[in-house]
């Protein structure tokens, strides 16, 4: 067992990242192992824990196919990779919650990530 819980940061790193940067700070200074993780739609950033990259692999996709895509469609493709990559860390008991800091298109994608998780995990 952990001395301390491993928690997900997540969102649009490229347009919410001092936010996020803010949630991983707090985490840790209540406790926690902030793990970034980027759902980014328009461009990835290099400071990332999960790079958008590792997430969009768990589909076996890449970022210049998000970036081309119609914004709908867009949050569609990281929502479901970030899905896909958040039950791989969860069956590996790597995770033990999830937070995010997002506007309505981050909510939107960040919700898909969020609802692959079991009902009532934090």
């Amino acid at each position: 067992m952990r001395d301390r819980p491993n928690i997900i940061c997540t969102g649009m790193l490229n347009t919410k990242g001092t936010g996020i940067k803010f949630l991983a700070e707090q985490v840790e200074k209540y406790g926690g192992n902030p793990i970034i993780m980027d759902l980014s739609l328009g461009e990835a950033v290099d400071w990332a824990d999960i790079s958008l990259d590792e997430v969009l692999a768990a589909n076996g996709m890449k970022k210049e196919d998000v970036f081309k895509s119609p914004r709908a469609t867009a949050i569609e493709m990281v929502g479901r990779a970030g899905a896909k990559k958040i039950v791989e860390l969860y069956e590996k008991g790597k995770i033990d919650g999830i937070i995010s800091w997002a506007g309505s298109v981050g909510t939107t994608t960040v919700t898909y990530v969020m609802r692959a998780l079991p009902l009532g995990f934090p």
